[in-house]
């Protein structure tokens, strides 16, 4: 498994939180190997690089439950994904997912301490939601956007720019399911830049990506 290269020094006193929206609806099925093992390896590059520096909160969906497995779970103690844990199946309430995680996200102690930041994975677009709409999740990620969330979208085999602008996401990433534990690696050490330079303080200019791991 190939490691993340170490970033700058960490910031000591702020933390970050990564809040992982992991697609589970049916169309994943085809790629679930490929799906638990890039997972696997985003976690896995940050316990080997970040350890105490991180907390993790995983969200997966599907039109049956939207399941928010664990929060603010210390990165050491995350477990790797494995076929009991990741059965896709159903349809993809997209919206649903994202509003649950960030009104859980709302509701932690001391939220303003950490760097908050959200990784969406999905091979399909919104379309069962029964609590949120495009325009209420476009609203809310604007508000978080104010208070310094990093929200990005990793899309599978369709225009994710395209469609993480729907809800207000900009820093977005197409890749192609069957290379999906390369696109995790890119995302750790994407996740890595990020951290780094929140440490500093440095925010994303509008015309850079997540994705393109600048300082």
């Amino acid at each position: 498994m190939p490691i993340v290269k170490k970033d700058k020094k960490l910031s000591e006193d702020k933390p970050t939180l990564v809040n992982f929206i992991l697609d589970e609806s049916g169309s994943m099925h085809g790629f679930r190997t490929q799906t638990i093992s890039g997972f696997n390896e985003y976690v896995n590059s940050l316990k080997a690089e970040a350890k105490n520096k991180v907390e993790m909160t995983l969200t997966q969906f599907q039109s049956n439950n939207v399941n928010i497995v664990y929060s603010n779970k210390n990165i050491c103690r995350v477990p790797e994904l494995t076929d009991e844990t990741y059965k896709p199946y159903d349809m993809t309430p997209l919206y649903d997912a994202i509003g649950n995680t960030i009104t859980k996200t709302e509701s932690k102690k001391n939220i303003e301490k950490y760097s908050v930041l959200f990784v969406i994975m999905t091979d399909g677009v919104e379309n069962s939601s029964q609590e949120y709409t495009r325009e209420s999740i476009f609203k809310m990620i604007e508000e978080k956007k104010k208070q310094g969330w990093v929200f990005t979208f990793l899309g599978a085999n369709q225009d994710s720019y395209a469609e993480g602008m729907k809800m207000g996401i900009r820093h977005t990433m197409d890749f192609d399911q069957i290379l999906t534990a390369k696109a995790m690696h890119k995302a750790a050490s994407s996740t890595m830049t990020f951290m780094s330079r929140a440490s500093t303080g440095k925010t994303y200019t509008k015309d850079e990506n997540f994705f393109d791991d600048k300082k």
